[in-house]
């Protein structure tokens, strides 16, 4: 069959890919899958389901994290009622559980409006879109999180759930809004030329880590489809902005999407980390002065070696941008900085990402911060844009070193 008649979704399952179960990007249909929805194109039989030939099954709810997020809850209420999702679908997912349970409520009509939306490209569930129905779902879903957040029991299945909803509805009680979690924005600064090399690697370790959601931010990229498989938003720069300039839109960036973030983060495409260090990093008091560099350099490492595990400020040369990490109020000073605006005037100016930050929060008094032990590891032997390679720290405890530890220490 040619696929090239179709577009999206259904050109993808044509193709033998469909939305991965969990949310996570697309995954390979198997034969009998794949040969069932061909026929349904095709108007002919559909061939019965064979269910033990599936390779990548839904994942149980039981077996999904108990601090699951927003949209991980709504696409357990959909699972209830057996309604279908798609890749539109696993996106707001994606979107709800980086939000958390707070700014789901603050954007809740923007939520039914994507809802809205993806059902009317599917004709099963156009007319049955209800906008005060999807509501009871997704205040459902928030409350649901809310619960297993404070390490409450949530309510399970079509009774329990509808239980809930009329026990609230009632008789209302006040779950505590969310105050120890944190929001977060944050992305990868890459180039097509790692997309199958480091890259790979350094998403995985990210989705460990917690961070499972990052936008993505492609410098001189004639083709973005190469990233679908990923499932991930991404912004591609068609001609070349260079090292700089791409981590500088991606900051802008994310900021004016989500201006009221606690937390930002900008990750690089070659490096691993922790895994649980998106939990450490928000049990840690963040330095009020400045911004954290993930990755301690050698030189930096040197003179921190006896002063325990923490943040300790840094020799203030701005050593390696694999990983660094801003407050609302550091992201705002730095944009506003007059070195961070006016350097790619010099001859370093495009290229070296390290340096312009550290000496843009000098203008007001800003510090860089290095923690003992370093947080992420380099992996890449050359930078994407041919800059001398980072050395490895010294501090670095591994791949499946569980952040969290370091709390105990």
């Amino acid at each position: 069959m040619n696929c090239e008649q179709f577009t999206g979704l259904k050109k993808k399952l044509c193709e033998g890919w469909k939305v991965a179960e969990d949310g996570s990007g697309y995954r390979r249909l198997t034969d009998n899958e794949h040969k069932r929805f061909l026929a349904f194109l095709a108007g002919e039989k559909v061939p019965p389901l064979d269910k033990t030939g599936l390779n990548a099954p839904s994942i149980n709810r039981t077996q999904r994290t108990q601090n699951a997020g927003v949209g991980t809850e709504l696409e357990k209420l959909f699972d209830n009622f057996s309604f279908g999702t798609c890749g539109a679908c696993a996106k707001l997912k994606n979107d709800m559980n980086r939000w958390g349970p707070n700014k789901c409520e603050e954007y809740r009509e923007n939520i039914l409006k994507r809802l809205e939306d993806n059902a009317r490209k599917r004709p099963e569930l156009k007319l049955l879109f209800n906008k005060r129905g999807a509501g009871i779902f997704v205040d459902q879903a928030i409350h649901n999180s809310r619960l297993l957040n404070q390490g409450l029991k949530a309510p399970t299945g079509i009774v329990g759930n509808l239980l809930s909803v009329a026990g609230r509805l009632i008789s209302p009680k006040k779950i505590q809004k969310d105050t120890s979690t944190l929001t977060w924005a944050y992305g990868i600064t890459t180039v097509p030329q790692r997309a199958d090399q480091l890259f790979p690697r350094t998403v995985q370790s990210l989705k460990d880590a917690g961070f499972d959601t990052p936008h993505l931010f492609i410098d001189n990229c004639a083709d973005p489809s190469i990233y679908d498989k990923y499932d991930l938003n991404y912004t591609c720069h068609s001609t070349k902005v260079g090292l700089f300039g791409n981590w500088a839109t991606a900051i802008w960036e994310l900021y004016t999407s989500n201006p009221h973030a606690d937390r930002y983060a900008i990750f690089q495409d070659d490096f691993v980390t922790y895994q649980n260090l998106r939990a450490y990093l928000e049990k840690q008091e963040y330095p009020k002065d400045g911004y954290c560099n993930l990755y301690t350099f050698p030189q930096n490492h040197s003179n921190i070696a006896s002063k325990g595990v923490g943040w300790h400020v840094s020799n203030q040369r701005g050593l390696g941008a694999l990983a660094l990490i801003f407050s609302n109020e550091a992201v705002s000073k730095l944009l506003t900085a007059n070195h961070f605006v006016s350097r790619t005037m010099g001859k370093r100016g495009y290229r070296f990402i390290d340096g312009g930050v550290v000496d843009s929060f000098k203008e007001f008094g800003g510090k860089e911060y290095v923690h003992n032990p370093s947080l992420v590891q380099h992996t890449g032997s050359i930078s994407s844009y041919g800059n001398d390679g980072q050395k490895l720290s010294p501090s670095f405890r591994g791949e499946t070193f569980d952040a969290l530890e370091l709390l105990n220490e």
